[in-house]
């Protein structure tokens, strides 16, 4: 009996300890960018940095565009999936916000030098639009609003493309019934923090909770042992 307690309470330990290390190399995949980190696009004349550190999952190069999986700019939300271009131009991005409230919205902020062309896609999807119109979307170059069509496109799928513009810019969306500022633009391990935190927690209470049942049955076991061994009996006769 006491070695299959032992091999149970052995086994709870693994599963405890392997749902943490599996949980870590979850939160541990990441790559980690400096400031101005520089993303090149020689085909294209073009370079992207950012203005500030940040992390990112992955990150590949393909027909002149980049394409990165779970961006997070320090002091920013995560973008699941982001993808940019440019061409005769260099930018840095410095900052993505979105915000889940009424009125959801979301906005990326970047420096553009050259009067190039650049192409933004933030994994929030445009439709039809209205008329052929989509007032949704808002582009704002050096603090002038700009409407659709003056130096700058939209497809349905949400790719934004800029043309001319210099100096800083900003990319807005409204949305009244999407996800931007959810948590489905997080990785998996950040949407169930929570979760997994109170599973471990819960493991190691069962564990302990087993521990404890174990050393009292184990102690109660040892005492009725003794208290009917044949000798004890026959000393306590012969006490009375």
């Amino acid at each position: 009996m006491a070695s299959k307690n032992k091999q149970i309470l052995t086994t709870a330990i693994l599963a405890v300890v392997t749902l943490l290390l599996l949980y870590n190399a979850k939160a541990q995949i990441e790559t980690v960018f400096m400031q101005n980190s520089t993303f090149e696009i020689s085909s294209q004349e073009a370079n992207i940095s950012f203005g500030v550190g940040g992390t990112y999952t992955s990150a590949s190069l393909a027909n002149g565009t980049w394409s990165f999986t779970n961006l997070k700019l320090n002091g920013s939300q995560t973008i699941s999936n982001f993808e940019v271009s440019a061409r005769n131009s260099n930018i840095t991005i410095n900052s993505f916000f979105s915000r889940n409230v009424t009125l959801r919205s979301a906005r990326l902020r970047y420096v553009a030098e050259g009067t190039g062309e650049q192409t933004f896609q933030m994994g929030i999807a445009a439709g039809e639009g209205r008329w052929g119109l989509h007032p949704e979307w808002s582009v704002i170059v050096n603090g002038v609003w700009l409407g659709e069509g003056d130096g700058w496109r939209i497809t349905p799928d949400g790719t934004v493309t800029i043309k001319g513009a210099t100096g800083n810019v900003s990319i807005v969306n409204y949305n009244f019934s999407g996800l931007v500022g959810s948590d489905e633009g997080l990785p998996f391990y950040e949407q169930h923090s929570v979760s997994i935190t109170t599973a471990v927690f819960a493991g190691f209470i069962a564990i302990l909770g087993i521990i404890i049942r174990f050393k009292t049955k184990k102690r109660h076991d040892n005492q009725n042992g003794v208290s009917q061994n044949p000798e004890c009996v026959a000393n306590k006769e012969r006490l009375k």
